[in-house]
């Protein structure tokens, strides 16, 4: 039986309970921005982890990060979406939970799809449409809840 302990900080977990090649990747998705969330939800497919609300460590925004950048937003949101959806898939989400959050991710999509059409970059021109199919999977899966 192997112990689990998570805090914002540290995870603790046994050796080979994740692959390291397979560490950032959740479902057959690989996630190239929200990485830590892949690995969350692979932890949870092996059983309940432990949340602690205290913070215990933080991390500077400045200017130079990646995630500044209006590619990383727009795709790390379109990422969060996509690892969201494979966890309530795979049962590790309650589909009633998923509904009861799903207006931010529906309004952070629409601030990204907003955000990709005004920047003019060539870089997020596919992410317009990629968002619009996302957006629909999430009004269609509300709509079956009523």
């Amino acid at each position: 039986n192997q112990a689990l302990t998570t805090s914002y900080a540290y995870t603790l977990y046994g050796n080979g309970m994740v692959e390291p090649d397979q560490m950032f990747c959740f479902g057959g998705r690989q996630a190239r921005l929200n990485g830590d969330v892949a690995l969350w939800l692979n932890l949870l497919e092996m059983g309940d982890l432990s949340f602690h609300r205290t913070a215990l460590s933080s991390f500077r925004i400045h200017d130079g990060q990646i995630s500044t950048s209006t590619r990383a937003r727009v795709y790390g949101t379109l990422e969060w979406a996509y690892l969201l959806e494979i966890g309530v898939d795979q049962g590790i989400i309650g589909r009633d939970d998923y509904l009861q959050r799903v207006g931010p991710i529906l309004g952070g999509l629409l601030n990204a799809a907003s955000e990709a059409a005004a920047t003019r970059d060539r870089q997020v021109d596919g992410a317009i449409d990629e968002i619009a199919e996302v957006a629909a999977r999430l009004f269609r899966l509300v709509g079956a809840r009523d």
